[in-house]
């Protein structure tokens, strides 16, 4: 070789068998072979032809139901010449399908490869020493699960257990030629599935090379929504109707001139694309939304990008933060530094069970921690797929943080005993670079999934039937609720309820909710949500557009709507952007949380306060608590400020319970409601929320028991004035009306008390049920109606808060016994309250005084003649004309003046005395025909005002009786004159006998003063008096006492003010003592007193008369 030229040395290779061979070729200079130059390493491997894939594993992106989900895989060749490929998928591993739906055994049994029952949907796991199958559910094996062995487990078909089909587009033939040839595998899936089979290739000498395949299809934005967020290169405008929305490109839309129409619901979304410009949305009147699978539609990326988003949503950790109680600002992040705590906290909060696979300790040093990390995942993941989450794509590998995943790696790396033991590990290397990033997706997923098993699944047909609040809704037929291909049951559910609430609340505007973002993102849906939940939310709600004009009103419905929510005060702080840009997941989340909350907030129990104005009371609500963490509780009332709390918050024990104290303290006495929220807020003890808990609160205060009670008393037929101190209860300026109502506080109808109708309600309207004054039952059935007897001077009267103000009453009784009247006065804005006013009625004034001198011995009668007028009741007739307040009425005007008196001829009286001295007849009769020549003449309207109380009937009594003829009234037998009451003293010796005699014929009350002399001969002795006036002369009364015992001797000295003297003596056994009786003449002239000495222990009187004559 020439001076730095090159020269090219080739090496052939030919090995005879599959494996590694090496050697050292010498290199000689100059011929020199003694010696060689230098020395060449040379190492080669030998293999049988083989196939070998571009990937690892074929991930297909997830796809609704009925799509087809395509992807391509690339089969290279290694050492074929020419190879005609053939493709089956002999295995399945492992399929995971929701409860709901079968699920088949797609393969023989092998050590340690799980299956599925297809009874109950257990996992079943075949062991090598097994002969049977063992049922995950231990505690409740189904009977199919005991049936089940491998010997009755056989692969089905392959076209049978998965619907793949693959497609070789450049042809089935690999070798020399073409050495890399492209495979098309299509999954189209029915029902919601997420699997991972092996597609194996064979060649001519019947070697197998296998590829996993994972596909998911299912219905429920949780899983496929990157399926609709596929992007279009070109701008798009999403335009929903009442029954539909399309997609088409801006500039379509515009030339459409559907920005004009007024069935167009909500027109946004201006540039943002959603998979391709021809899918169409539609559902049937009573069919679930649905997504027409045909046409052309851009996939989502395949591979491990399809696992979940690359950013965490924000409403993901509203969700969880709101749920779980505790603060969650990032959840992939967040369950990946916990290293699987937070996400098993989460697992055995929802499904309230412990969850299998906890992790080791964190106290364990990292390299001891991450193969048991491993491990839980990898139990946590099989464990998820066997209640129906559809997590195939995700590896638990990808579930550790990048050092755990090196550790991991190097740990199999040193282990790895074969070439393609380590060729397995190039694929886990290849990730290394975006480790991170395919961890983040891979937590979102399961987060995902989680909340699709374990969360959305309990919302259920049943449920949404029975679920508070949905009083006034009308339900959809249940074929709306089912058998979507985007949408699971229970986002269904929740559009519907949606929807119901919607009509409901907004009848005019309202339309059926299709989806989850541009029907939403009017606000119309989610304000009639709320405010049909927390009807206190109506002013908010009433400054809704709707529909919205334009897109400023589609905003400030937005913004209206954050403002209701914020009303609420709930654990999620929604933005404007969330309702105007809405995405359909977070809104899923969004609703979720509010279909677990606003039933909440409906009361299902009433705390009902009834008492009277300005009392205080309290009720106690008793709490408990279900599991082993304490909750705190933060209360919040809503509605009248009258109730009130002692405590804003409340903490209860676990296995205790708690009370919790409401006050109610009426400051009106209109009926007051409030609400009480009892809102569980995270404590440091890791509890979930509790639900929340709401009251009604109902305040009532009963009017009619009086504030005050008021007396008044009157004689029978005098006019009397009381004040009345009227405070207000009320802490507002007040303007009462004051009404006057002739009953009892207990027997008054408020309710009547209102409006127009109260005018109407006056003294003279008698109540249904009337409660008479007096103790005659009814003045009416004597042939008078009488006048009420109380009245007040003001109608209204203004009053600032808190002060009191003077008010005149008035008291003019026609009828004996006890008065009674409320007083009721009502502010238009703080209700009513009752005064009570009490009036006591004594006998009148003596209408007529009668003084008789007759003989001490024996009976004595006298016949007193009476008329047949009361001249007190004509005099109580003017003065209520006169001065009552009740005299601007015109009825009780006319019932003054007798107007509504009846005619009767005689008037029969009760005779009632209180001296058992002077007997009377127990009834008394005064006819009108003895004024009158002519007997049964009727008389004129104004006599029959002037007497008593007259009867239509004559009364018989035992001492009287009177009988009517033609002739005229004639005297009775025992000889009493006509109009004329008999009285008979029986005297018990010489003395003054008086007694009161009372006759009462219903309104009509006569008081007559009687006075007896009753003188025995010897027994009555004379003083006379002379002397200048203003002299004081005294004469002294002897009074002996000749027995044993002590006398005791009363006096009786009447005279005037000339005389005087003391009004007992007490005279020793055998003494004698002396009355003095004084005589003062005031100024000239005659005067006469008498003086009764009576003896109590012997009953005899001793009567003294004197005389005076005064001189100047």
């Amino acid at each position: 070789m020439l001076q730095n030229a090159r020269c090219l040395v080739k090496f052939k290779f030919s090995p005879k068998d599959s494996r590694v061979y090496e050697a050292k070729v010498p290199l000689y200079l100059g011929g020199n072979t003694a010696r060689p130059y230098y020395m060449v390493d040379v190492r080669g491997e030998g293999q049988y032809p083989r196939l070998t894939f571009d990937t690892k594993e074929c991930i297909m992106p997830p796809v609704p139901l009925g799509f087809p989900s395509r992807a391509q895989f690339y089969v290279i060749s290694q050492g074929y010449d020419n190879l005609q490929l053939k493709a089956c998928h002999a295995s399945a591993v492992l399929v995971s399908m929701p409860h709901a739906v079968h699920k088949q055994i797609t393969s023989a049994a092998t050590q340690d490869m799980p299956f599925f029952c297809t009874a109950c949907h257990h996992a079943l796991w075949f062991q090598q020493q097994i002969t049977g199958a063992a049922c995950d559910e231990a505690d409740s094996p189904c009977d199919m699960c005991s049936q089940i062995t491998p010997q009755t487990i056989r692969p089905p078909p392959d076209e049978q257990h998965l619907p793949l089909s693959f497609d070789f587009p450049e042809g089935s033939l690999v070798g020399i030629a073409k050495e890399k040839l492209p495979v098309n595998v299509t999954f189209t899936g029915s029902r919601p599935t997420s699997f991972t089979a092996n597609v194996v290739f064979l060649d001519e000498d019947g070697k197998r090379f296998s590829l996993p395949i994972t596909g998911t299809t299912d219905a429920s934005l949780l899983t496929i929504k990157s399926f609709l967020d596929v992007r279009d290169p070109h701008p798009v405008a999403l335009v929903s109707a009442r029954t539909s929305f399309v997609v088409m490109h801006v500039e379509a839309f515009r030339n459409s001139g559907l920005e004009s129409h007024h069935h167009v619901g909500c027109l946004m979304l201006v540039g943002v694309e959603v998979n391709s410009n021809e899918l169409v949305w539609d559902a049937a009147p009573n069919g679930p939304p649905q997504l027409d699978p045909r046409g052309t539609y851009k996939l989502p990326e395949g591979g491990f990008a399809s696992m979940g988003p690359t950013v965490s949503p924000p409403a993901l950790s509203k969700f969880l933060t709101a749920v779980s109680g505790k603060q969650f600002q990032n959840p992939p992040n967040e369950m990946l530094a916990s290293r699987g705590l937070f996400i098993h906290d989460l697992l055995e909060m929802f499904s309230g069970k412990p969850m299998p696979g906890r992790t080791a300790s964190r106290g364990s040093g990292r390299r001891e921690s991450a193969p048991a990390l491993l491990a839980g995942y990898e139990g946590l993941l099989a464990h998820l797929k066997s209640q129906g989450a559809l997590l195939n794509a995700v590896k638990p590998e990808l579930l550790l943080d990048i050092a755990d995943f090196r550790l991991i790696l190097t740990k199999r790396e040193a282990k790895a005993a074969s070439e393609a033991e380590l060729e397995a590990l190039d694929g886990w290397y290849d990730l290394e670079n975006d480790f991170e990033l395919l961890s983040f997706k891979a937590w979102n997923a399961v987060i995902y999934q989680v909340l699709r098993v374990f969360v959305l699944a309990r919302v259920t047909v049943k449920s949404f039937k029975s679920i508070s609040g949905m009083e006034g809704c009308q339900l959809p037929p249940d074929s709306a609720l089912q058998n979507s291909n985007v949408y699971s049951t229970a986002e269904a559910v929740l559009l519907a309820w949606m929807t119901a609430h919607y009509y409901k609340v907004f009848p005019v505007a309202a339309q059926r909710i299709l989806n989850f973002d541009t029907d939403l993102c009017d606000g119309g849906a989610l304000g009639a949500l709320l405010l049909s939940h927390w009807p206190e939310l109506a002013p908010l709600a009433a400054q809704l557009a709707l529909p919205p004009p334009h897109k400023a009103a589609a905003q400030y419905n937005a913004g209206t709507v954050v403002k209701m929510m914020e009303e609420l005060q709930l654990p999620w702080q929604l933005q404007e952007e969330d309702i105007t840009r809405p995405d359909s997941r977070d809104m899923v989340l969004l609703i979720l949380y509010l279909y677990q909350t606003l039933p909440q907030l409906v009361p299902r129990t009433t705390l009902d306060f009834a008492g009277k104005l300005g009392d205080k009371q309290v009720k106690n609500i008793e709490l408990a608590v279900q599991g082993g963490k304490a909750v705190v509780y933060t209360a919040r009332l809503v509605g009248q400020r009258d109730f009130s709390l002692e405590a804003s918050t409340i903490r209860v024990e676990p296995g205790s319970t708690a009370s919790f104290p409401v006050q109610f303290k009426a400051s009106t006495t209109n009926p007051q409601t409030a609400k009480l929220v009892l809102m569980s807020k995270r404590s440091g003890n890791g509890a979930p929320p509790a639900p929340p808990l709401t009251f009604a609160l109902r305040g009532e205060v009963d009017a009619r028991g009086p504030l005050k009670h008021i007396k008044a008393s009157a004689q029978l037929y005098e006019f009397q004035e009381f004040e009345i101190k009227l405070s207000n209860p009320f802490e507002a300026d007040c303007d009462f009306s004051v009404r006057l109502v002739h009953a009892s506080a207990a027997d008054l109808d408020l309710d009547r008390l209102r409006g127009s109708n109260a005018k109407k309600l006056d003294a003279a309207r008698v109540p249904k049920k009337p409660k008479q004054d007096g103790k005659d039952p009814s003045a009416a059935s004597k042939g008078r109606v009488f006048p009420k007897p109380f009245g007040v001077d003001r109608q209204r009267v203004r009053i600032k808060g808190s002060a009191e103000e003077s008010l005149k009453g008035s008291f003019l009784p026609f009828t004996l016994g006890q008065h009674t009247c409320s007083i009721v006065f009502e502010d238009a804005s703080c209700g009513k309250f009752v005064y009570e006013v009490t009036g006591e009625t004594s006998l009148p004034q003596p209408s007529n005084k009668f003084k008789f001198q007759v003989s001490a011995d024996g009976p004595q009668t006298r016949d007193i003649s009476l008329p047949w007028d009361n001249s007190q009741i004509d005099a109580a007739r003017r003065t209520f004309l006169d001065r009552h307040p009740l005299a601007k009425n015109k009825e009780q005007v006319a019932l003054a003046k007798g107007e509504g008196d009846t005619i009767s001829p005689s008037a029969t009286f009760t005779v009632e005395k209180n001296s058992t001295r002077i007997e009377v007849p127990d009834s008394f009769t005064l006819h009108r025909s003895a004024l009158k020549a002519d007997a049964t003449a009727a008389p004129a309207p104004s006599q029959a005002s002037s007497g008593g109380a007259l009867n239509r009937k004559t009364s018989k009594s035992p001492r009287q009786s009177v009988e009517q003829t033609d002739g005229g009234v004639r005297p009775a037998g025992d000889g009493a004159p006509l109009n004329t009451l008999r009285v008979t003293l029986h005297p018990a010796g010489a003395g003054t006998y008086a007694s009161k005699v009372v006759l009462t014929s219903g309104g009509d009350v006569r008081v007559l003063d009687l006075e007896f002399v009753a003188v025995k001969a010897g027994q009555q002795v004379t003083l006379e008096f002379a002397g200048p006036a203003r002299d004081k002369l005294m004469q002294e009364v002897p009074v002996v006492n000749r027995s044993s015992q002590v006398v005791h001797v009363t006096a009786d000295l009447r005279g005037g003010e000339a005389f005087s003297g003391p009004k007992d003596l007490t005279v020793g056994p055998g003494q004698t003592a002396a009355y003095p009786l004084t005589f003062r003449a005031p100024w000239i002239g005659d005067y006469v007193g008498n003086l009764e000495l009576n003896f109590p222990a012997t009953g005899a009187t001793f009567f003294l008369s004197f005389v005076s004559s005064d001189r100047k």
